[in-house]
């Protein structure tokens, strides 16, 4: 999906020209913050706890905004992560690099492909956000080893915010950066919704 293509599936949902912006997310109810090291080692099961989030859904779009080390998918000599992303990109039939086709759909029956773009996503260190319908939550991935969820209603019960489907089961991070200027609160939150690791 091309970058118009994602702005275009993006503003269907009533969502401003401010989406990529997560300090004007002013129509979301509650943010929460979780910041972790590259690499990480269980990016599977973070992947996993992540795309489970976004369910129930009928679809979710994983839109790569921002390409801060630039793309090497198609790059014959990239690292490692980069040349598994590019090949499980080419396998899901993407004809393009991340600069010409940023976004891909997937629908209710994909979750596991889902998880494996969000895995790579983490693994490669591009922007990027997780827009599913119907859209009760809002996720973002930053290169600077933050994942930030947008909440659209007020509950901290992840059962209360219409989330139903797969259970994530508790994730550990290692090597957690809690200096990070966040709200303890708002990282304590994240490990009760998301499953993840706590920071000390």
């Amino acid at each position: 999906m091309s970058k118009d293509e994602c702005k275009t599936f993006a503003k269907r949902l009533g969502r401003s020209s401010d989406l990529l912006d997560r300090k004007k997310l002013t129509t979301m109810k509650k943010r929460l913050d979780f910041v972790y090291q590259s690499r990480l080692h269980n990016a599977d099961e973070v992947a996993g706890a992540i795309a489970s989030y976004c369910a129930p859904f009928s679809d979710v779009l994983l839109w790569s905004h921002g390409l801060v080390w630039g793309d090497k998918t198609q790059q014959p000599d990239a690292p490692a992560d980069w040349s598994h992303y590019g090949a499980w990109r080419r396998k899901q039939g993407a004809t393009g690099g991340l600069y010409d086709l940023p976004g891909q759909v997937f629908d209710s029956g994909e979750q596991r492909e889902l998880v494996q773009g969000v895995k790579w996503t983490l693994l490669t260190g591009s922007d990027a956000i997780l827009i599913p319908r119907p859209t009760r939550v809002l996720i973002h991935l930053s290169h600077d080893d933050l994942i930030s969820v947008h909440l659209s209603q007020h509950s901290d019960d992840p059962a209360q915010s219409g989330r139903t489907g797969v259970e994530a089961d508790r994730v550990a991070i290692e090597h957690q950066s809690p200096d990070r200027g966040h709200s303890r609160a708002g990282r304590k939150l994240l490990v009760k919704n998301l499953g993840l690791g706590s920071l000390q």
